[in-house]
C-alpha cells in the first residue's frame, strides 16, 4: 500500500509578516491592542507559528511563545538589518491619475525600486498632488510590504517640474547615474541591459499617461538619456512600469 504524505509537510508554513513603527519598544512580547486581534483573531496564529516583524531599519523572526488577550510572548531568533535590492533602481514616473498611482506604489515596493518621485511635465493630467494623501500613500507601502516579504520601503519624494529634475544634480542629470527612458521607439532591452550590466545604480524614467512631450525627449536626448523598449506595443505608464522594473530586477538578479 502507498503511503500518503501530508502536504503540510511538503512546503514550510506561510510565515507572516507585520509592520511595527518601532521595533525598539518590543522586547519579548506584543501588547499593540490592533496587532493582537490580527494575529490572534483575524489570522488565527497559534503557539510555535512563526513570524516576521519589521520596521523601517530592521526586520526580526520570530515564534509565538504564548497568546491572551492583551499580549503575544514571542521569542526573537533572528534579526536583520534591513537594505535595499541592489542595484538601486529610482524610478521617476509622471504623475498619474490618483488610483493609477496608488496602484504603482504598490508595484514599486513589490519589484525593489529604491525611490520614487511623480514628475510634473507638459501633459500629465492633472496635479492632485497634496501631502494629506502621504499617510494612505505609506500605508499602501507597508501592504506591499507585508505581502512581498521586501521589507525595504523606498522613499517617496514630492513631485518635481520635469524641467528642474532634469537639471538637477541630485536627480536626472547625475553623471555617476544611468537614466533609461522606457520609450516605444528606443533600442531593445537586451540592448540596454548588455550597455549598462555593471552599474550600481539607475534612473527609470516613465512618462505619464499622455507620454513625454517632443521637447522634454529632446531635453532627455541631449542629457544622453538611454531610451529602451521594452514590447512593440503602446503599454500605459502602469504596465510600464510593471514590465520595466520587473525586467530590470529579474535580469539584474
Amino acid at each position: 500500500m502507498i503511503k500518503r504524505q501530508n502536504s503540510s509537510k511538503l512546503s514550510p508554513k506561510h510565515k507572516f509578516a507585520f509592520f511595527v513603527e518601532d521595533l525598539s519598544k518590543i522586547e519579548n512580547s506584543i501588547k499593540d491592542k490592533e496587532l493582537v486581534k490580527r494575529i490572534s483573531l483575524v489570522l488565527r496564529l497559534k503557539t510555535e507559528d512563526e513570524i516576521v516583524l519589521f520596521d523601517r531599519k530592521i526586520s526580526l523572526d520570530c515564534e509565538i511563545i504564548s497568546i491572551s488577550k492583551d499580549k503575544i510572548e514571542i521569542k526573537i531568533n533572528k534579526k536583520l538589518k534591513i537594505e535595499s535590492i541592489k542595484p538601486e533602481i529610482n524610478i521617476f514616473i509622471g504623475l498619474l491619475k490618483k488610483e493609477s498611482f496608488e496602484e504603482i506604489l504598490y508595484s514599486c515596493l513589490e519589484l525593489g525600486a529604491t525611490s520614487i518621485t511623480p514628475l510634473i511635465t507638459e501633459k500629465i493630467h492633472k496635479n492632485w498632488w497634496s501631502n494629506k494623501f502621504k499617510e494612505r500613500f505609506d500605508k499602501i507601502l507597508i501592504s506591499a510590504a507585508e505581502q512581498s516579504k521586501n521589507f525595504f520601503i523606498p522613499e517617496l519624494n514630492e513631485p518635481v517640474k520635469f524641467s528642474e529634475a532634469s537639471h538637477t544634480e541630485r536627480a536626472l542629470a547625475s553623471r555617476s547615474i544611468i537614466n533609461i527612458l522606457l520609450d516605444v521607439n528606443g533600442q531593445s532591452l537586451l540592448s540596454t541591459l548588455n550597455q549598462i550590466k555593471d552599474t550600481n545604480s539607475l534612473n527609470l524614467i516613465i512618462g505619464p499617461e499622455g507620454d513625454f512631450s517632443d521637447s522634454e525627449k529632446e531635453i532627455m536626448k541631449k542629457n544622453n538619456f538611454i531610451f529602451c523598449k521594452l514590447t512593440p506595443t503602446v503599454l500605459r505608464s502602469v504596465q510600464a512600469l510593471n514590465v520595466g522594473l520587473g525586467s530590470f530586477r529579474a535580469l539584474f538578479n
